[in-house]
């Protein structure tokens, strides 16, 4: 189905846009806390796209970050890891 429409010599776009994840990244950082001790946090990175759900043209998208608690239940983000192959583990001889 074709998002663009024609009608008295004009012509617009009608594009539903749904997001999706094209890429993920998670970053650990050693930051101090208020009491001068090392902590290490979680941080994780996806890049964004958005997909027309009609017609399947792709809009660039943004970056966005949180914290690793929040992006294990983030839906853009789950659909994304479970379109990725399973890692396999290197075998060592």
């Amino acid at each position: 189905m074709s998002c663009t429409k024609h009608f008295l010599g004009f012509t617009w776009e009608r594009h539903a846009w749904q997001r999706r994840v094209a890429g993920a990244d998670t970053r650990w950082f050693v930051e101090t806390d208020k009491w001068g001790r090392q902590v290490t946090l979680d941080h994780v990175t996806c890049h964004i796209q958005y997909e027309c759900a009609h017609c399947g043209a792709i809009r660039a998208g943004e970056e966005c970050g949180c914290d690793l608690a929040r992006a294990e239940v983030c839906p853009a983000r789950l659909a994304y890891l479970a379109k990725q192959p399973a890692e396999t583990p290197a075998i060592s001889a």
